[in-house]
């Protein structure tokens, strides 16, 4: 149990450091001083693109150095892209040992996510030998070997190639400041056709302005010449209005009387009407009286006649019912009779 234990906590620790999905191969793409004699027998033998070896001086620069990631799967491009996402603190060692070589070796093929430093600090440090500042006691490590020449070759190297890349970086830097300076003066025949055409149409606005306002001022002297021919006719029509409107009133009245004269006839022959209606009407009332209180003593009799006839009835069903009483009783004391006979 306790090896259980001890290798799955080693597992952890190992997965923390490098997960198995980032790839076993190019571990160290630092050179290390123990492995120096044998990378220098394998640059010598091999001249590929993984070496960087300079065709024109035959010198590599580099001891078998991986130019990419410490990783060899396809798919390794996602893995970085989802590291350089995580803080820093996070970031596994081998990722950030890899972002440091990237920015000492000055490549400018590969983004680095480094830390933010001045631009004077990275042309110090590009300005040192790579070797020299990665291991200050290389010479003394190296004293022993019979290769100390070759690695001082090679460290002459790395600085020709750090000129070279200053130079660049100056070449650079030139190209930029033109640019900038390309721009700014785009800039400025911009802003100056901008000006000039922004003043031409602020005085094409004011010209519109003004043959509007003629426009307006014309066409309101119009209106006021309208609306005064329209006050007069008005006024001439109400006069006239007035006139009818009083020969209307005089005839209105005159109507208005008649037919007050035609109502009151009309009421009276009215008047004289409801009277003669309401004297048939309290006859009517009177015959339909007297029919009611006849059909209320026919309905009497009938009913006297009828509870007659309803009581001889039960009379008879009463009689009917005592001669079966009285046959029932004879025939228990005949059938008494007989039993106390036997």
């Amino acid at each position: 149990m306790k090896f259980v234990v001890l290798i799955s906590t080693v597992a952890c620790l190992v997965y923390s450091q490098r997960p198995p999905y980032a790839g076993t191969s190019h571990r160290y793409p630092v050179v290390f001083p123990q492995y120096i004699e044998t990378a220098l027998t394998t640059a010598e033998a091999t001249g590929n693109v993984g070496n960087r070896i300079d065709t024109e001086s035959g010198i590599s620069t580099t001891i078998r150095v991986p130019i990419n990631l410490p990783v060899d799967a396809l798919g390794d491009i996602d893995l970085v892209n989802r590291i350089k996402t995580w803080p820093r603190d996070k970031q596994p060692f081998w990722f950030i040992n890899w972002q440091q070589i990237q920015a000492h070796r000055g490549d400018p093929i590969n983004t680095v996510q480094t830390t933010q430093r001045s631009q004077q600090e990275q042309s110090q440090r590009r300005s040192r030998s790579f070797y020299k500042r990665m291991f200050p006691n290389f010479r003394k490590d190296c004293a022993c070997s019979t290769s100390l020449m070759a690695l001082e070759a090679l460290a002459e190297e790395v600085t020709k190639r750090l000129q070279v890349m200053k130079k660049t970086e100056l070449k650079e830097k030139k190209m930029k400041e033109k640019m900038k300076i390309e721009a700014e003066k785009r800039e400025r025949k911009r802003k100056q056709e901008q000006d000039s055409n922004e003043e031409r149409s602020k005085k094409k606005k004011e010209e519109k302005k003004e043959e509007i306002m003629d426009v307006v001022m014309e066409e309101k002297k119009k209106e006021g010449k309208q609306r005064k021919e329209e006050d007069e006719k008005k006024e001439d029509e109400e006069e006239e209005l007035k006139t009818n409107d009083e020969e209307e009133e005089l005839k209105t009245n005159d109507e208005e009387e008649e037919i007050k004269k035609e109502e009151e006839l009309k009421t009276k022959d009215e008047e004289e009407e409801l009277k003669t209606n309401d004297e048939e009407e309290e006859i009517k009332k009177e015959e339909e009286e007297e029919l009611k209180t006849k059909d209320e003593e026919e309905e009497l009799k009938k009913e006297e006649e009828e509870e007659k006839v309803k009581e001889e009835r039960r009379k008879v069903k009463e009689e009917k019912r005592e001669r079966k009483v009285k046959e029932k009783r004879r025939e228990r004391r005949v059938k008494e009779k007989r039993r106390k006979g036997n």
